[in-house]
């Protein structure tokens, strides 16, 4: 069973890069984050870049935001403040014909969020579908877990992580802009 999904893995790589319409093309994107069965995150929202290069390969950044509710408009949001987490990494987005797989490894570092500065956060990894609706704009659905929490991040007083062995599961959806 492991060869068999080792080898349709593969096929998709190495399929996707042959696509002739898999150019490379620079993203931004806009996209609400949800923690699955855990209180230490909350919903968020995140902005962040993207380019794909050499039809597959992907660099990443972004920037992850705290929606403050509590405000008497139809959405009941009061402001969106910096969270004090920003993520970089590398990953594939595979095309298969106006759909494509993400997966991506990215590093979260802390911001504003630590009295003590900017240092590694934790480790996490994604995997998910950008669905293209046109040639500029699409949407996107995935799932990230974090994981791998440094002892900073542990012994911070403001961030809400018990221990380094914990895991956070969030899933997100959002928009993507292709810019070129």
């Amino acid at each position: 069973m492991k060869r068999l999904i080792l080898l349709v893995f593969v096929s998709l790589v190495l399929f996707g890069s042959f696509d002739l319409y898999a150019r490379d093309r620079f993203s931004v994107q806009a996209d609400y984050n949800v923690p699955v069965g855990n209180e230490m995150i909350d919903p968020n929202l995140s902005l962040g870049a993207t380019y794909r290069f050499w039809g597959i390969f992907t660099a990443s950044a972004n920037v992850y935001t705290d929606i403050v509710y509590g405000a008497d408009n139809i959405l009941n949001i009061s402001s969106i403040q910096p969270l004090g987490l920003f993520s970089g990494g590398f990953g594939l987005q595979i095309p298969l014909g106006g759909l494509y797989l993400t997966m991506d490894w990215n590093k979260f570092f802390t911001g504003t969020i630590s009295d003590s500065g900017v240092y590694d956060f934790c480790t996490s990894y994604r995997i998910g579908l950008n669905i293209d609706l046109n040639e500029y704009v699409g949407v996107e659905v995935y799932s990230r877990k974090l994981f791998d929490f440094t002892d900073r991040a542990v012994a911070d007083d403001n961030v809400r992580i018990v221990s380094n062995d914990q895991t956070v599961q969030t899933i997100g959806m959002g928009l993507v802009l292709n810019l070129f």
